[in-house]
């Protein structure tokens, strides 16, 4: 533009001449700029050739600046087309605001996305545009840019996140980045909206998967916690403590066991979906692991609506489950916690009602037990207990000895019943029924009744090594955890083939309780046992459910009476006709009745007299270890009888 002004006045001054009167007047324009005459200068000789003034001509040099400038204001204008297309195609929000956030200018996309015109949205405050619990803050941004303050390490944030509603009903999450435009008369801000509604709805959904339990879409363990944590540390007080309520399915595994694990997952969102039927708004529920659940609330009652909760999910859970595979009937039971303290940690107080729970549990369960400081004091010696059977186990301190079972007729040994024993390198030899429970409460009861099995299994290869006649049989307690265990029906044979004896030598004891709350499971696996040619015995029969169909309907071929009716069979005529009912029952059915517990002659004498095959107690013979059976086999001892002793006089 200068070139095209110094050019100009030139030609101005060339076209100007003296008139007259010694003023100016304006000559007219050449005809052909381009041709224009040299001039002779006045005071050259008229003769002397006319000269040209130096440099390009004027008009000429006019004549290209012309062009430029048109080609200039033509690259301009294109420029400025290609650049507002841009700007309209533009996928995200483009907004132009002064300095202090009022619209001057929206692309197509920014006007649809706050849901009007740009004609509407001009002169509008962007502030205006953003949802009330974000304005705040996002003014607060707008004055750092305007302010030129820096709001991290120096330099100034270039994007804030907030919720835009403009001019839709609803609103949306929104990223804006922010340049500041210079050139103009003022500089302007220039935003790029970004619409981040479906990011922020994968966050979500992504967040929800992180913390809650896929199955029963309740919080899972890990997220339980922490916001149990956050509760305590700032609601938790003695007027409202929050109450914690640790709750177990009874008898679950037995409905993975027998319908298999799509039946048990079934179950549990049933299970799920019950508790959360019976929680209020704010209440926390949560699955703690496999078929354990737990609740947390603030209890204004000081503990009171705790209890009726866990009066009403005993009720919940008890009711029968629809499942695909069948309708299935469950109980619960439940360990309550009170934490009256801030101070408390989330998982001390978890840890207290899962204590509880242990503890309604242990009582039988269908019932809700609150914590006590004395349970834990158990639940500490249950850990040790635990430690110190597991190295016991290890270290190869269990052994099994065997009780004979006799043939009451004619006293010859038909048998012997494995019982397990532990040799405690400080308190002795000790009976099962001492440390037992703890075995089934820890769950090492599978392992280490397999390890009887095996051991029984080979005391028998001996027994026959040693003489023993071919109907002789081992008899294995098997407990509930053991039975209920997927795949045990093999194990019974497999220790059998292992130590080399046929199958039907040898012969597994499971109580009533067992093989009635098992279920069509537990049918199902007597049947699977009986036929792998093990022999089944019905232990300890007349203490559990004590209905005599279970021997017509149970695939068994043995009838343990319990020892409570030997033991009082000479002082209660009740117990001697159960005892004759069953022995006389049995006998139809084909089976073998073993009386427990003869502990004195008279009771040998009234169950011989009762008709009862066979029994063992301490009055025949205490347990002992394997060798001394082997003794007695190789020796062809005899139960002394009427008869025997009568020919020994």
């Amino acid at each position: 533009m200068a070139e095209v002004a110094r050019l100009v006045a030139v030609l101005r001054a060339r076209n100007t001449v003296s008139g007259p009167a010694g003023g100016q007047v304006r000559a007219a324009p050449p005809r052909a700029l381009p041709d224009a005459p040299p001039q002779r200068p006045p005071d050259a000789p008229p003769d002397a050739p006319p000269e040209r003034p130096p440099g390009p001509d004027p008009v000429v040099a006019l004549q290209d600046a012309v062009g430029r400038l048109a080609r200039q204001v033509d690259g301009a204008a294109g420029a400025a087309g290609r650049y507002e297309r841009l700007v309209e195609a533009s996928p995200d929000g483009l907004v132009e605001t002064t300095a202090a956030g009022v619209v001057l200018h929206v692309n197509r996309r920014a006007a649809a996305m706050l849901g009007a015109g740009d004609q509407r949205l001009v002169g509008t405050p962007l502030a205006e545009l953003v949802e009330a619990g974000d304005r705040r803050r996002f003014r607060r941004f707008l004055a750092t840019r305007a302010g030129g303050r820096s709001g991290n390490g120096g330099s100034r944030a270039s994007g804030v996140d907030v919720r835009l509603r403009g001019c839709r009903a609803e609103p949306f999450d929104a990223a804006m980045h922010v340049a500041e435009v210079e050139g103009g008369a003022e500089p302007t801000l220039l935003w790029t909206l970004r619409d981040m509604s479906d990011r922020h709805e994968l966050l979500e959904q992504l967040t929800f998967h992180a913390t809650h339990d896929h199955l029963t879409m309740v919080a899972n363990r890990r997220h339980f916690v922490q916001v149990l944590a956050r509760r305590l540390r700032l609601r938790a007080t003695p007027e409202r403590p929050i109450v914690v309520l640790f709750v177990d399915l009874d008898r679950f595994k037995g409905v993975n066991d027998r319908f298999g694990h799509p039946a048990g997952d079934e179950l549990l969102a049933a299970a799920g979906e019950r508790l959360r039927s019976l929680l209020r708004d704010g209440d926390l529920l949560g699955r703690i692991g496999g078929d354990e659940f737990a609740v947390a609330l603030e209890d204004e009652t000081g503990g009171a609506h705790g209890q009726a909760l866990a009066e009403r999910i005993l009720v919940a859970v008890s009711a029968p489950f629809v499942l695909a595979e069948a309708t299935v009937r469950l109980s619960a039971s439940i360990g309550m916690a009170v934490a009256t303290s801030g101070r408390q940690r989330a998982d001390d107080v978890l840890r207290d009602a899962d204590m509880a729970m242990y503890a309604a549990k242990e009582a039988g369960g269908n019932r809700w037990v609150a914590f006590d400081p004395d349970l834990r004091a158990s639940a500490v010696a249950r850990i040790d207990a635990e430690t110190e059977l597991r190295a016991a186990f290890e270290a190869g301190q269990f052994v099994v000895h065997y009780q004979p079972v006799v043939e009451l007729a004619g006293g010859r040994l038909v048998g012997a019943e494995a019982l397990l024993r532990w040799q405690h390198p400080e308190r002795g030899l000790l009976a099962a029924e001492e440390f037992v429970a703890d075995l089934e409460s820890s769950g090492l009861i599978v392992g280490v009744g397999h390890w009887v099995l095996d051991q029984a299994a080979a005391a028998l290869r001996r027994w026959v090594d040693a003489g023993a006649p071919d109907d002789l049989v081992v008899m294995v307690n098997v407990s509930p955890l053991q039975f209920a265990e997927g795949g045990f029906a093999s194990v019974p044979a497999a220790a059998a083939r292992r130590a080399g004896i046929a199958p039907h030598r040898l012969c597994v004891e499971v109580t009533e309780r067992t093989a009635v709350e098992g279920g069509r499971h537990g049918v199902d696996t007597l049947q699977e046992v009986h036929r792998s040619g093990v022999r089944v015995a019905l232990d300890d029969f007349g203490t559990g459910y004590s209905s005599l169909t279970y021997l017509h309907d149970l695939p068994v071929d043995v009838v343990k009476i319990d020892r409570t009716f030997t033991e009082r069979l000479l002082a209660s005529r009740e117990d001697r006709l159960i005892m004759l009912a069953v022995v006389q029952l049995a006998r139809t059915l084909g089976l073998t009745t073993v009386a427990e517990g003869a502990a004195a002659v008279e009771h040998v004498g009234a169950l011989r007299a009762m008709g009862c095959e066979q029994a063992q107690g301490t009055y025949i013979c205490p347990p002992v270890e394997d060798h001394a059976v082997a003794a007695l086999v190789a020796s062809g001892w005899h139960f002394p009888t009427p008869r025997r002793v009568q020919a020994a006089r």
